[in-house]
């Protein structure tokens, strides 16, 4: 059957999207709809999987998305026809920064 794979961090939906907004280099605003509230946070538990193929998550949530993001940013700009995407770094050094810049 199916295997939870992910992050064991508990993380809230305001700290992840505050870790993509920072990767992204993009600032979006949040707004909260009235709603069933749910879960504070999500984390993913790797037993059965670690117990099955002895793998277990190998970096921090953020540096793993620090390193998928631009890859996602890419077929999103080779979806929309916007050439290739070019990485930058952040002012205070902590992690990748993805800007999209048009072919020519």
């Amino acid at each position: 059957g199916p295997v939870n794979i992910g992050s064991e961090e508990m993380v809230s939906i305001n700290e992840l999207s505050d870790m993509i907004m920072d990767i992204a280099g993009k600032q979006v605003t949040r707004r909260h709809i009235p709603g069933p509230l749910g879960v504070r946070g999500r984390n993913s538990d790797n037993r059965l999987i670690h117990e099955r193929l002895g793998w277990r998550p190998s970096e921090p949530l953020r540096d793993g998305l620090a390193k998928t993001y631009p890859w996602i940013a890419e077929q999103v700009a080779q979806a929309n026809g916007e050439g290739a995407v070019q990485e930058t770094q952040s002012a205070n050094d902590d992690g990748p920064k993805v800007a999209l810049v048009a072919s020519e």
